[in-house]
């Protein structure tokens, strides 16, 4: 009796363990796509887009026509950022059944126009003019000029 209930207790931990070890695995997937915007009422690649999954070191470019591709797990997140452009995300869903994914991720233009800035050398152009005028000129960076004036030059 206790051999069957030492042999019952072993089995179901055995089972147990095997059905957890069995749900922690994630499901690998290969993600592929295209990074698009839009331009002039048409779809363009975008090149050398980032693709990188969130809260890792992996990462991918997009070539030239805005393709790529990489191994993800489900329930991953997926970030796609091009410089101009506002990032998109993606989260990879568990209840993927195929081996294989592919999307079109289209981007929106982030483009941000500053103000103006005006950089003196001096506080103020009153301060700049005063300083200007009263510049001492010597006479040999006067020559130096009237020789680079003068009609031989």
């Amino acid at each position: 009796m206790m051999l069957r209930t030492l042999t019952l207790s072993l089995l179901l931990t055995i089972c147990f363990t095997v059905k957890m070890y069995g749900q922690d695995q994630p499901h690998v997937v290969q993600f592929s796509g295209k990074v698009v915007t839009e331009e002039n009422n048409e779809m363009v690649g975008l090149p050398y887009a980032v693709v990188g999954v969130v809260g890792t070191h992996r990462g991918t470019f997009t070539d030239i026509d805005g393709f790529f591709s990489i191994v993800v797990r489900t329930n991953e997140t997926l970030v796609f950022s091009v410089l101009g452009f506002k990032d998109a995300f993606y989260h990879v869903p568990d209840t993927l059944t195929s081996d294989r994914y592919t999307i079109f991720q289209i981007l929106s233009k982030d483009t941000i126009l500053l103000p103006e800035a005006v950089i003196y050398p001096w506080p103020d152009p009153d301060h700049f003019n005063r300083e200007f005028l009263a510049m001492d000129v010597y006479d040999d960076l006067e020559d130096i000029a009237a020789e680079n004036l003068s009609e031989k030059a």
